[in-house]
């Protein structure tokens, strides 16, 4: 009796043993061939189908659509419960594209139609090969939408956009996504390749966790059509690493100039892991502004590296062409952080500061104006700043708003780690006014204009003067009457610092080299001592 109990006991462990086996074989592969010409296909390689459609109709959940190379036009449909994996032959051989005699009008996204090329609401795994839209019609079509899980490796999304306006792209923003997923899925991107979208290429909309790895993600450039974003998260947990993304600039004179971002997470998203992504040539790379304080805290954001910045001023996550804008911008105690790069002030005839227009650059709230390196580290030595601050934005000497680059008003203004030049007509590069309390100047060199600025401008240009007169006016720190200001460790080329009216100031000059000071304008009335004209 305990003999058959313990045999049958082993005969049911091996059928337990064998039942995941057993499952697994029931699953198969199906194939598909776009120059099949089977009378009776039923899914082998000798009688393949001739529509991934096909396939996927006599499919069972768990099978694989093997897709031979061709070019499927079609628009790819899967129903809920039946889990599937379409795996082409090669990457670029194995083209699903986007067919308008087929075109899905029913699938809709974030609660408006999409028209994708993939729709699943199944869990798919995708696989070596391309979908692909078209470029000549107006059918706003949208790449991949999944509404389940996703995985997808090798796979190549691109013209999902339309040229129906003449341009590459065209204008409409609701369209041209190239992945989109909804719902409660979660995701594996990996090795993708998508490029020639209309708007962003991966938006995600899932309160699943999301990994995005080694993907390399290409916008159309800077043009004045659209703002395109590389990777939008609108919930969920995002995982981003080792991608690039680049190609990403709107430079259309509106209010979304410069707006299009590399990575952009929003409110809903709970988790958030970004790391060793390239950004190159994007307008804004990483913007966070919208995510929740406590996730933000909580979240890893390390080892990404922005190139061929198309915007060098950074306030929080807002990124700006110039340093004006930031500044204009800027709220009482921000950090602006001007990247490496030379900054052109230009004369500004129309905000009105102190009573007057024609100001460069006038600083009248409390900020920081911070140089630093190439990976946004504070610089802290004035013989290695490397933000370039200027003008050749030609403007004669006369009323108080011509004469200055720099004006500060505010009371606590920093400026630190930046090479500050005259501008053009030479005069105060930077004059701090009386009343301006806390002000801090540290780790600057103080020029003159750099010879190379200057390429290209004729004697009009330069208000009749030469560069080897230029040369030797430097840009002079002018303090105007009573304050509180601290100038540490500086450098001042052929510059200096000027008192005006300052019997009552409290200023502490210390640890600065002056090299090269001359009398201004070589007037013997002017004679230079240790901290300026006398």
């Amino acid at each position: 009796m305990k003999t058959r109990l313990l045999a049958a006991l082993l005969t049911l462990c091996m059928l337990l043993t064998m039942a995941p086996a057993m499952l697994a074989a029931e699953t198969a592969t199906l194939y598909v061939d776009a120059a099949s010409t089977a009378e009776h296909p039923d899914g082998t390689q000798e009688n393949a189908y001739k529509t991934i459609a096909d396939a996927i109709e006599a499919a069972s959940s768990g099978d694989t659509v093997y897709i031979k190379d061709g070019i499927y036009r079609e628009s790819v449909v899967i129903g809920a419960g039946k889990n599937l994996t379409l795996e082409g032959e090669s990457q670029d051989g194995t083209v699903i594209q986007f067919n308008l005699a087929s075109k899905n009008d029913t699938a809709t996204y974030n609660g408006m139609a999409r028209y994708p090329i993939v729709y699943s609401e199944s869990d798919l795994t995708l696989r070596n090969l391309t979908v692909a839209g078209p470029t000549a019609q107006h059918h706003g079509i949208s790449g991949i939408l999944a509404k389940a899980g996703l995985v997808m490796e090798r796979v190549t999304v691109r013209d999902i956009r339309c040229t129906a306006d003449g341009q590459y792209v065209c204008g409409v923003t609701t369209y041209g996504h190239g992945i989109m997923i909804e719902g409660m899925g979660s995701a594996s991107i990996t090795d993708c390749t998508i490029k020639d979208f209309q708007k962003n290429a991966v938006d995600i909309n899932t309160t699943g966790a999301v990994v995005l790895e080694r993907n390399e993600i290409i916008g159309v450039g800077a043009q004045q059509i659209i703002a395109q974003n590389g990777i939008v998260a609108r919930d969920g947990k995002i995982t981003a690493t080792g991608n690039l993304i680049s190609g990403l600039s709107y430079t259309a004179d509106n209010e979304w100039k410069y707006a299009s971002t590399g990575i952009y997470p929003l409110a809903g998203v709970d988790e958030l892991t970004l790391t060793q992504n390239t950004l190159d040539a994007v307008d804004s790379p990483i913007y966070t502004d919208e995510v929740d304080e406590a996730v933000l805290q909580a979240a890893t954001i390390e080892g990404n590296t922005v190139t061929n910045r198309v915007l060098g001023v950074q306030m929080g996550d807002a990124w700006y062409a110039t340093v004006e804008e930031a500044v204009k911008a800027a709220e009482a105690g921000a950090v602006i952080r001007i990247y490496p790069g030379d900054y052109n002030i230009q004369q500004d005839n129309i905000t009105v500061v102190s009573g007057e227009t024609g100001w460069y650059l006038p600083v009248d709230k409390s900020v920081t104006l911070m140089g630093v390196d190439e990976d946004g580290n504070e610089i802290t030595d004035a013989a290695q700043t490397k933000a370039n601050l200027y003008s050749t934005d030609y403007s004669a000497n006369g009323a108080w708003a011509t004469q200055n680059l720099i004006t500060v008003f505010a009371d606590n203004v920093t400026i630190s780690g930046l090479t500050i030049m005259n501008k053009i007509d030479a005069n105060k590069a930077l004059e701090v006014v009386a009343g301006a309390d806390n002000f801090v100047i540290k780790n600057c060199t103080f020029a003159p204009i750099a010879e190379d600025l200057l390429a290209g401008l004729d004697a009009g240009e330069l208000g009749g003067y030469t560069y080897d007169e230029y040369k030797d006016f430097g840009a002079s720190l002018y303090f105007d009457g009573d304050m509180t200001a601290t100038v540490e460790n500086n450098y001042f080329d052929r510059s200096n610092i000027t008192f005006d009216g300052t019997a009552a100031a409290e200023i502490t000059v210390s640890n600065n080299v002056f090299e090269g000071v001359k009398c201004w304008n070589n007037d013997p009335n002017y004679t230079y001592s240790s901290i300026g004209y006398t």
